[in-house]
């Protein structure tokens, strides 16, 4: 039986946890956390602890990972640190997810309750698809994107690396969200969003 170590106990984690417990004992147990912030579950209710800050844990026989931080740029350069160590990174998929096959993805990716994964999607690595998101047929995802509640990625969209989509995001067919980009909550892309860019509205207007 494989080990869970979560990387990054706060808010998201503790929340990322909640959802590893219904599944404990399948595939892994968990051990515990890893986060530079050693008391910050110093007065929490949770049966598992933090077992080290992040750069000094090293890997043990049976130990795979998943880094549950909010940030996907963050999520990228921490889980580096472990992989660098040869730390062994799995996908976290929800038993309520629906993935249609053939459909292709990396390592270190987080599904949460009610997602949809399209067929002949691609995904890499570190990802986080929050609650009832959804990844429509051919659409290819790249590093550290962050789909929040209810977003909607349709048919044939591309996001490159480090993407942020608000809760109840849309992305209509064919359009490409360049790395970085920040598309708000609620809003309805209906044209390419450039790298770094902030889109909010409907239809999506840049603001920065």
């Amino acid at each position: 039986m494989k080990n869970l170590v979560i990387i990054g106990a706060g808010e998201f984690g503790q929340e990322f946890y909640s959802w590893c417990l219904a599944s404990e004992g399948k595939d892994w147990i968990i051990k515990g956390f890893l986060d530079d912030r050693t008391d910050c579950l110093e007065h929490s209710s949770l049966k598992h602890r933090i077992l080290s800050n992040i750069s000094s844990y090293q890997p043990q026989i049976n130990d795979v990972f998943i880094c549950a931080v909010g940030s996907g740029e963050t999520r990228i350069k921490l889980s580096k640190i472990l992989q660098d160590k040869g730390g062994a990174f799995i996908n976290y998929i929800h038993s309520s997810v629906f993935i249609a096959s053939p459909f292709k993805m990396g390592v270190g990716n987080i599904l949460g309750p009610f997602v949809y994964g399209g067929i002949h999607a691609d995904m890499g690595n570190f990802n986080f698809f929050n609650v009832a998101s959804s990844i429509g047929h051919h659409a290819k995802i790249g590093d550290g994107c962050t789909l929040n509640s209810h977003a909607d990625i349709t048919g044939n969209v591309t996001l490159e690396n480090n993407v942020f989509l608000g809760s109840h995001a849309c992305i209509i067919p064919s359009k490409t969200v360049g790395q970085g980009a920040i598309i708000g909550a609620g809003s309805a892309v209906m044209r390419n969003v450039p790298a770094g860019a902030t889109v909010v509205g409907v239809p999506a207007k840049r603001l920065i």
